[in-house]
């Protein structure tokens, strides 16, 4: 089980853009479970302040963005060091932060000076073991989070957590949610293993792909060299014979591979279509089925529950309840009945009263409506296994193709060696020197292809760990993430499971897998009627910001963790005043776990923004008193370093200030 470190509180001494007040130098911030606001105006330092919380957990690192599956890069990078010296004059030359971090059920506190982010101290409360340098710290938050690495660390505090002004898009990302997946639902142990594999998997293939490149150097002076005695005698000339009909025959071979290989893709494509179209054709067979029982309850409304019971049984089993046999034929006319509208008993058109009749209508229009969605969801799947029977029909085809063509080289190859051996001892000396040195190379690679072998049956069988907790998860994630986007969006939309299909490596032959992955589809309105938007080009820049975040909020709650920050910047700045209060309602909901009521997830939530207009902030404090709504603000007009606006029309900001912090109800004063 992971923990995620989570800033309960925060503390900055010495620096110029928070200079207090009289009664209390400084800045100082205790974060509650729930919404916490940092209210301000333009220059005040909120988005500084949310940047300094990340700083607080991830010291003067970053994580570089996921690339190309099976590079071999380094994920943990240096960050700006300076980021917060650059905000004052005298460059943070004496400021410090402290933090209070949780992480499980233990909690640091950690210092760190602001001109560098370099770590003064960090001191386990429970314990009271205290270091100072990073590296120890590093290995610290990972043994009581249990993630793998401290890459993985940041990356869910970038990826999850922390939603500013330089946010890393997740949910579009797929290598991206890959790794933060994989950090969530994997205890640090297994992840390690699983990355572990992967860079053996792809040493393995780099360096066979050198080899291979080697060979090829060789085996080209190696035809030069028999070319070099074309004119000898009948010998020579049928081993340069061989050698081009063996470079055409592998030519072709190759050609065959690469076919076999997208073959191949093709038919495990259509095995997941398949696989797919199943899941719904069961889905819609079983909404066929509850609509066709829901115009039957309508039908025998008249009759005895015995009565009834016997046409039920016989609409649903084909079996007859009075005579005991089975009766195919009249439960194919009885269902053509109820499908058609008609008396199932006596298949007349229906005398009833109004009332009844306008309800078993629209039960029977909804059974049309899934009848329809069952033959399409038939149709589709037989499309599929179609494709499937074709797609197998060409592998089948192309791998008989290729085992012919495998078996021509290698009598080619067992012929060119007969002859070989008929030389003259002298040029058979220059030939065996090259084919040693070939075989050896050949013998490495081998070696490295096995080993990549190995590695990927392992890696196999620990991603499918993976793939299994994905999928325990995944109807979690999609509701979660449904619900969230409800509470925001007027426009429907879900979230899809879709797996995509990768190599770990560059080579001709490293196996492929399926990573999870998920999809955003919004059915939106244009002039040209619906349409289902995916890419993220195909939103506004404020909905890509809210399906990103709806996103987070599912996987926070996926992770089955205690608690989490999500913090937020600038959350009304790109939407208008209406959206603004659905932004603050969508928060709240969030702080106070409303879905899951009963989990143990209490998320402390983060939100800065500027004094404005409208509902936001009441929604975000909706259900608190005053005093409680008081107690979660840091208002920054009152302890930062006021700015010319601020000078000038600090009455109208403390005003609209309070407006807003009055506005929320809760039933009290």
């Amino acid at each position: 089980m992971i923990s995620f470190p989570t800033v309960e509180a925060i503390s900055v001494g010495g620096y110029g853009l928070y200079p207090g007040t009289e009664a209390a130098t400084g800045l100082s911030l205790d974060l509650q479970p729930g919404a916490n606001l940092i209210l301000g105006v333009n220059g005040l330092g909120k988005s500084t302040l949310l940047l300094m919380l990340r700083h607080m957990i991830t010291g003067p690192f970053a994580v570089r963005e996921p690339g190309k599956l099976g590079e071999a890069r380094k994920a943990l990078i240096a960050s700006n060091k300076s980021v917060f010296s650059a905000r004052t004059a005298d460059r943070a030359k004496s400021a410090t932060a402290t933090a209070r971090l949780r992480i499980g059920d233990s909690v640091l506190e950690v210092e760190r000076r602001l001109s560098d982010l370099r770590l003064i101290s960090c001191r386990d409360l429970e314990t009271c073991e205290e270091f100072d340098d990073e590296q120890t710290y590093q290995i610290y938050l990972c043994q009581k989070s249990n993630f793998a690495d401290f890459a993985d660390i940041v990356r869910v505090i970038d990826y999850l957590c922390f939603f500013l002004e330089s946010r890393k898009t997740l949910v579009w990302n797929l290598r991206a949610q890959y790794e933060i997946l994989r950090a969530i639902l994997l205890d640090g142990k297994t992840n390690r293993k699983l990355k572990e594999l992967e860079a053996s998997i792809i040493s393995s293939d780099s360096s066979e792909r050198n080899i291979r490149s080697v060979l090829k150097t060789i085996r080209d002076k190696h035809v030069k060299t028999v070319s070099q005695f074309d004119n000898a005698d009948v010998v020579r000339s049928e081993i340069a014979e061989l050698k081009i009909e063996k470079e055409k025959t592998e030519a072709e071979l190759e050609s065959i591979d690469a076919d076999y290989e997208k073959a191949e893709s093709a038919h495990r494509s259509a095995q997941t279509q398949l696989e797919t179209s199943d899941t719904e054709l069961d889905a819609s067979e079983t909404a066929f089925e509850a609509a066709k029982y829901e115009v039957m309850r309508h039908a025998f409304a008249g009759l005895p529950a015995s009565e009834a019971y016997v046409f039920l049984k016989l609409a649903t089993s084909q079996h007859c309840s009075a005579c005991g046999n089975d009766a195919k034929s009249s439960a194919v006319e009885l269902n053509a009945r109820i499908i058609e509208g008609r008396c199932p008993v006596c298949g007349e058109e229906h005398n009833r009263d109004p009332e009844i009749r306008d309800i078993s209508e629209a039960s029977h229009a909804d059974l049309l409506d899934k009848y329809s969605q069952l033959e399409q969801a038939r149709e589709l799947r037989g499309s599929f296994e179609s494709a499937l029977e074709i797609t197998g029909d060409r592998v089948r085809s192309i791998s008989r193709t290729r085992s012919e063509l495998q078996l021509k080289t290698r009598k080619i190859i067992d012929k060119i060696h007969e002859l070989e051996r008929e030389l003259p001892p002298e040029e058979q000396s220059a030939l065996r020197e090259q084919k040693e040195r070939i075989e050896l190379l050949e013998t490495s690679r081998r070696d490295f292809i096995a080993k990549r072998e190995q590695a990927e049956a392992e890696f196999r069988e620990t991603f499918d760990l993976f793939k299994q907790r994905t999928l325990e998860v995944r109807k979690t994630i999609e509701d979660r993430f449904a619900y969230w986007a409800s509470i925001y969006f007027v426009e429907e939309v879900r979230l899809a499971y879709t797996p995509r299909e990768e190599a770990l490596g560059q080579g001709s032959g490293v196996s492929r897998f399926h990573f999870p992955a998920f999809e955003i589809e919004m059915v939106g309105t244009a002039s040209t009627g619906d349409f289902i938007r995916r890419e993220d080009s195909e939103v506004s820049l404020s909905q890509r910001d809210y399906l990103d975040l709806a996103f987070r909020m599912a996987l926070l709650e996926a992770a089955q963790i205690s608690t989490a920050n999500l913090v937020v910047d600038s959350p009304e700045g790109a939407v208008d005043a209406v959206f603004a209060g659905r932004a603050g309602n969508l928060f709240s909901a969030f702080a106070n776990n409303a879905y899951g009521r009963d989990s143990n997830f209490r998320p402390t939530l983060i939100a800065a923004c500027n004094v404005v207009d409208g509902d936001f902030v009441p929604n975000l404090f909706h259900g608190l008193s005053k005093a409680a709504r008081y107690s979660r603000l840091l208002d920054l007009t009152q302890i930062a370093a006021p700015t010319q606006a601020l000078t000038s029309l600090r009455e109208e900001y403390e005003g609209k200030i309070r407006e807003a912090m009055s506005s929320a109800t809760d039933g009290s004063t």
